[in-house]
């Protein structure tokens, strides 16, 4: 999942520096990361990597929520 996490921050990159129109700006654009079942793994680790995305780099990501619907957390024991 970390490299997927890596993937999904370098695609963020490339596409904002690509569409600078959906920076983060005060007319309110947000990122908005959702899923279900097994998102429950990775969605919180894009949501951490958007996080030091924000505070390493020149473009700034407004995260507004992580929506998880039936979560898969963990694996049954």
């Amino acid at each position: 999942m970390e490299d997927g996490g890596k993937e999904f921050i370098r695609f963020l990159d490339l596409f904002l520096r690509k569409f600078p129109e959906y920076v983060k700006v005060e007319d309110g654009r947000k990122l908005i990361l959702s899923g279900e079942s097994y998102a429950g793994k990775y969605l919180p680790l894009f949501a951490s990597y958007v996080y030091d995305y924000n505070t390493n780099s020149d473009i700034q990501v407004d995260l507004k929520s992580v929506l998880i619907g039936d979560p898969f957390a963990a694996p049954v024991i």
